[in-house]
């Protein structure tokens, strides 16, 4: 893979970053490369869906991710409902109740701050 060392043309790096884009951001954070992060985050939030949005927060809170932190947060506040019936949500709630309960306070407080907000 050619992508830091330049041998690769624009669109290739994009194709690479896409397709490498978890690998990548472990990577990035493990060896500070901030560049590459915020890369792979956008490539990684960019496809996101109700079925891989427990995964990608567990990857985002590992590698301190903050914006794909905030994109997974989006989603699951906005399609809980769907990500609540998919194998990833069963696994954590059986496995990591922590990170259940944690994910639910956000969700609970996202919705009081907009409750809030409405109500002014």
């Amino acid at each position: 893979m050619g992508i830091l060392d330049g041998r690769h043309g624009e669109g290739e790096v994009e194709e690479d970053v896409e397709k490498y884009a978890e690998q990548l951001l472990v990577l990035a954070h493990a060896y500070r490369v901030p560049w590459l992060k915020l890369w792979c985050q956008e490539a990684i939030g960019s496809r996101l869906t109700p079925g891989t949005v427990v995964d990608v927060l567990q990857l985002a809170d590992l590698c301190d991710a903050p914006q794909l932190h905030l994109r997974c947060m989006r989603l699951l506040a906005k399609e809980f409902r769907a990500v609540e019936r998919t194998e990833a949500w069963r696994f954590l709630r059986d496995n990591d109740p922590w990170q259940e309960l944690d994910v639910l306070r956000q969700l609970h407080d996202a919705d009081m701050v907009r409750t809030e907000a409405l109500s002014r």
